[in-house]
């Protein structure tokens, strides 16, 4: 995969972060379709401009608003993954809670 897309007159961190802003925004889409396939097609993605951006030197005031938005739009995603987890979580109890009625009402 290569580096980020650079507009004119941007630097690298400001490019790395309007892209990661951008994969972090889709993957809040996919995740609020519960498309958690095409999700994790761009997780690959987001992990190679995390490693860009930390490879970077320490960004200046300049990026703050786009790190708070990159910060705002991780914090939903994570949110967003754990409500999911939650549901399979219960469904998964569901289907066991069957299992077991269904062997009790066959032992009897």
């Amino acid at each position: 995969m290569s580096g980020p897309h650079h507009y004119p007159g941007e630097d690298t961190a400001a490019a790395v972060l309007h892209e990661l802003v951008g994969v972090y925004a889709a993957m809040e889409r996919h995740a609020d379709a519960e498309a958690w396939d095409e999700l994790l097609e761009l997780e690959p993605r987001r992990r190679v401009l995390e490693e860009l951006l930390a490879g970077l030197p320490p960004l200046d005031a300049v990026h703050r608003p786009r790190l708070e938005e990159l910060q705002r739009l991780n914090h939903r995603l994570e949110r967003q993954a754990i409500a999911a987890r939650g549901k399979i979580l219960a469904t998964l109890g569901r289907m066991q809670d069957g299992r077991r009625m269904q062997a009790a009402y066959t032992r009897s």
